[in-house]
């Protein structure tokens, strides 16, 4: 049988990958053979396994301790977090959820509510848990497409680091809620990851400095900087004027007239179309197919949709954000 071969070599190109939402469930009898395996067997830098509560369920991946787990090598880092919890009935989100990465200690409670039992209390609310992972030099993503009471909460009052969109992989992406705190200014990096396992494509890149090595204190420092991507399969970059996303503000001055766009994919099925969104919206949609590049014309008339959009918001003292759909 001939060796496999990778279709894009990512971190040869200083992108490194991680699935920041993963628990083991009460029915796994070998939690520690999947731990170990999974990060290796699915090449991933960044493994986050999380604990989190409902009732008395003896979840899998609640026995293991929270913190770099000794699996980790310097090649894949497995890292023992918590998913912070409160639903308003048993299966239906109330105040939301919250991954905490990077801390020492369990944030107590864990869950809020009828997770614990009938008569647990609404409270406390879930910024207290933010502050508290954070004064453990922890990270603070909201999850589930930022579903919850508390998101815009939270984020308006910069607890948050970033945002998991479409985990886990069987509900229908919602960017909704997304867009509209990029609207009101707040830059909120996306993260994504599986929840039940390692049981889907789910993964958020990473990009490193030129000159950083790989680390999880270098991966986390650049997943808050807002340079990832997010995808399930395909590989979508986007780059204004040689600048690739993160949550600096591109200012290109009000005398500027045209604007260097460059979109790059690769995957090694046939894309639909590739979409790009401005403010929310779908600006220009460029049909893919089978062609081995996106249609240069229209992805010129997409760069130049994205163009008229930001001088115009330019022009109003406002500031634009973009960002590209694979379909």
């Amino acid at each position: 049988m001939p060796p496999l071969e990778r279709w894009i070599d990512l971190p040869d190109q200083g992108w490194y990958g991680g699935n920041t939402h993963v628990h083991y469930s009460e029915v796994e009898s070998r939690p520690l053979d999947r731990l170990r395996l999974d990060p290796r067997v699915e090449d991933l830098p960044v493994l986050v396994v999380s604990v989190l509560r409902r009732r008395d369920l003896p979840y899998a991946s609640n026995a293991f301790p929270i913190g770099r787990h000794s699996f980790s090598t310097d090649a894949h880092v497995i890292d023992i977090g918590e998913e912070s919890r409160h639903n308003m009935e048993p299966w239906l989100m109330g105040l939301g959820h919250i991954m905490l990465l990077n801390i020492r200690e369990l944030v107590e409670p864990v869950s809020r509510g009828v997770l614990v039992d009938d008569a647990n209390p609404d409270y406390p609310p879930l910024v207290d848990a933010c502050d508290t992972a954070r004064a453990q030099g922890g990270l603070v993503l909201w999850c589930h497409n930022g579903n919850g009471m508390e998101a815009p909460i939270a984020a308006m009052l910069g607890r948050l680091d970033g945002l998991n969109l479409f985990d886990p992989y069987w509900m229908d992406p919602e960017y909704d809620l997304w867009y509209a705190l990029l609207n009101c200014g707040i830059r909120l990096p996306a993260s994504t990851g599986s929840d039940w396992f390692v049981c889907s494509s789910n993964r958020v890149y990473v990009s490193l400095q030129a000159s950083e090595a790989f680390s999880y204190a270098n991966w986390l420092a650049g997943l808050a900087a807002g340079r990832t991507l997010i995808t399930n399969g395909p590989i979508l970059k986007l780059h204004v004027e040689q600048h690739a996303p993160s949550n600096d503000v591109l200012d290109v001055g009000l005398s500027v007239r045209s604007l260097q766009v460059r979109v790059e994919w690769a995957w090694h099925e046939p894309l639909d179309s590739i979409e790009l969104i401005v403010d929310g919206a779908v600006a220009a949609r460029s049909p893919v197919y089978l062609r081995p590049l996106p249609d240069r014309d229209r992805l010129r008339a997409a760069g130049q949709l994205l163009l008229e959009r930001m001088l115009q918001l330019f022009a109003e003292g406002r500031s634009a954000y973009a960002a590209l759909v694979a379909r």
